[in-house]
């Protein structure tokens, strides 16, 4: 079994639930600011609702399901480059050029003639 890690491009449950803990504390501010509004609670004595929703968002992200979970780097994030022939090739179809002779060939047989 394979670590689930994050992949922000990923569509299953649980990578969704990634980013609701900022969004999740806003509104939590303004209900609490709402309600201390209206004289219903105080709102310097509700810091303990901060935590049970912090609780709540970290535990809704653990248990959501990870079915169709794509790691990052798998299979999409490949690329294959197709294959161009070296520049020295003079077309397709043909065979490259053979390996020139190394120059101490070339002087041993400048000698010899």
């Amino acid at each position: 079994m394979t670590p689930y890690t994050y992949n922000r491009r990923c569509s299953c449950q649980r990578c969704r639930c990634q980013g609701l803990m900022g969004p999740a504390m806003i509104i939590t501010t303004g209900v609490l600011w709402l309600l201390d509004s209206n004289g219903w609670i105080y709102f310097g004595q509700s810091w303990p609702v901060y935590f049970l929703v912090a609780g709540a968002v970290i535990l809704v992200g653990r248990t959501a399901s990870v079915e169709d979970h794509a790691q990052p780097g798998g299979p999409q994030a490949m690329v294959v480059q197709p294959q161009t022939p070296p520049p020295s090739w003079s077309g397709a179809g043909t065979a490259p050029p053979p390996p020139a002779a190394p120059a101490s060939a070339q002087n041993d047989q400048q000698v010899k003639s």
